[in-house]
């Protein structure tokens, strides 16, 4: 499907906790061995898989008619908000099993828009006959285990069903990309993985316009849409679980190799494996996992934006050093560390405190000289000024003497 825009995407692993990957617009002919980072909007995947169950409530009888290509109803998968048009050739006839996906383009319709879906949306239809079943003694078949999960069921005449009515049991699994567009910046390390910086808290970067939302969303619709006839189909046919990838992501790779016999395109005699589903969580998983796989047939520039700049990563001088210069600066820090040693070890004097104030004052002539000095420039107010009573003192000094008992005290000279 051309939607008429180029993009050129790449994968890149999410170290987020609610997001299973991101999908990145790269710059055009970006080498991967480059160290750059570029602000672009990102396809953030949060897939999820869920049974879903259905509008109908009682079993839908088709009537006896010769055409075997009919819609048979519409089914509203509820709480999806998806409506789906169910078709005759939804259903295996030659089989008692089958899976196939919906075309998100034919069968599929937003139930509030009644348009394509566009986001994201992929359906799994798995059906499997519980009555008039047709058996053969040289086929395989699958038996679907549909314990717990929600289903309705469809009777087809002897018209459709080459001569004895049927009775189908139907079952919907609805994934969902989940997809959010938002900006960030990408870094590239010269690795072949980009990474994706989270955004700091409170803080929203400029849409950079290079993601188109619906068309990205319809993208990731029709990516799976093929998935039933993708990928190596070797077994059996009449099993109807369509292609290897699509079996092995509903059943697990370990369920389906335990099969006996399955691979083969012909077989002696008639098997039936019981085939259970995968927990939904596994299911939600393996999508994402797809979704990623899927986007790589985009990769090519095929869909997208065709411009998305970069900045290169280059290396720049910020000083130069050499020998000499290194041995003068570890000189000079081994004398000041030295140095600043030496101040630690020095005495330290007596504190500035009260108590040590007035023990040198004490017997000392200086309280009654700086008083006399005071009054022999009053102006008659009682009040002096500090810078006057400096100047009073002229030449005169202050010294320490010490009394006979070893004591210190202050006197003018």
């Amino acid at each position: 499907m051309n939607l008429g825009v180029q993009y050129n995407f790449s994968a890149a692993v999410s170290l987020e906790a609610d997001v299973s990957a991101f999908v990145v617009p790269q710059p055009l002919n970006l080498p991967m061995t480059s160290t750059a980072r570029w602000l672009t909007d990102v396809i953030g995947l949060r897939p999820s898989c869920t049974w879903a169950s259905t509008n109908i409530t009682q079993p839908i009888i088709v009537p006896n008619a010769s055409n075997s290509i009919l819609t048979l109803a519409g089914v509203y998968l509820e709480d999806l908000d998806l409506d789906m048009a169910l078709d005759s050739t939804d259903v295996g006839l030659l089989s008692i099993a089958n899976i196939v996906v919906k075309d998100p383009a034919a069968f599929l319709f937003n139930h509030t828009t009644l348009m394509p879906p566009t986001d994201g949306s992929t359906v799994f239809l798995a059906s499997q006959c519980i009555g008039g079943c047709r058996i053969y003694s040289t086929s395989n078949y699958a038996w679907l285990n549909l314990t717990g999960i929600p289903t309705f069921t469809v009777q087809f005449p002897p018209s459709m069903t080459f001569g004895q009515p049927q009775l189908w049991q139907i079952a919907c699994l609805v994934c969902k990309p989940n997809a959010v567009i938002e900006t960030r910046e990408v870094r590239a390390e010269g690795g072949a993985m980009l990474s994706v910086q989270p955004l700091s808290e409170g803080k929203q970067l400029t849409s950079q316009g290079n993601l188109f939302p619906r068309d990205t969303t319809t993208m990731l619709s029709i990516a799976l849409s093929g998935m039933a006839n993708g990928g190596p189909s070797s077994y059996n046919a009449t099993m109807g679980l369509g292609s290897q990838p699509q079996a092995k992501f509903l059943f697990g790779s370990k369920q389906v190799n335990s099969w006996p016999g399955v691979l083969a395109q012909t077989a002696s005699g008639s098997t039936f494996v019981n085939a259970s589903f995968l927990p939904v969580a596994n299911l939600s998983a393996g999508f994402g996992q797809m979704l990623q796989s899927a986007s790589k047939a985009y990769l090519s520039g095929y869909l997208g934006a065709a411009y998305v700049p970069a900045r290169l990563s280059a290396l720049e001088v910020v000083f130069m050093s050499s020998l000499p210069l290194v041995l003068i600066s570890t000189a000079t820090f081994l004398l000041l560390y030295i140095f600043l040693g030496l101040l630690r070890l020095q005495k330290k004097g007596e504190e500035f405190t009260l108590s040590n104030i007035a023990r040198i004052i004490y017997g000392s002539n200086l309280p009654e000289e700086m008083s006399l000095l005071a009054q022999e420039i009053d102006d008659g107010t009682g009040k002096c000024v500090e810078q006057d009573v400096i100047e009073q003192i002229g030449d005169r000094t202050i010294v320490l003497q010490q009394h006979d008992d070893g004591s210190d005290v202050l006197r003018f000279t």
